[in-house]
């Protein structure tokens, strides 16, 4: 079967709520490096399937990357219509997943 080219943004959600200092210590990285973020997921067949990306700031001032992945397995369902329509919603854990709880 074919597979799936995914690309996209990954934002650390409530990460525009953070102090524009946090935001720096978050950003900042060794000379010469970057900070990016990233998210191991498991497709249809448990393969894992790594995503990543250059963490920056959004123009809405959240910690957010673009990403590209190649999955090789996946599977086509029938979901309900209306229950498809929004994301779930995220909770508030930008602080404690990024350690900058005081």
């Amino acid at each position: 079967m074919a597979r799936l080219q995914v690309t996209g943004f990954v934002t650390i959600a409530k990460s525009s709520e953070l102090s524009d200092e946090d935001k720096a210590k978050v950003l900042k990285a060794a000379e010469g490096k970057v900070k990016a973020v990233r998210a191991v997921l498991v497709d249809a067949e448990g393969n894992e399937v790594v995503i990543s990306g250059k963490l920056q700031l959004s123009s809405k001032g959240s910690l957010t990357a673009r990403f590209g992945a190649k999955i090789e397995s996946f599977e086509l369902v029938e979901v309900d219509a209306e229950k498809s329509k929004s994301a779930p919603k995220a909770d508030n854990l930008a602080k404690e997943l990024l350690g900058l709880t005081d």
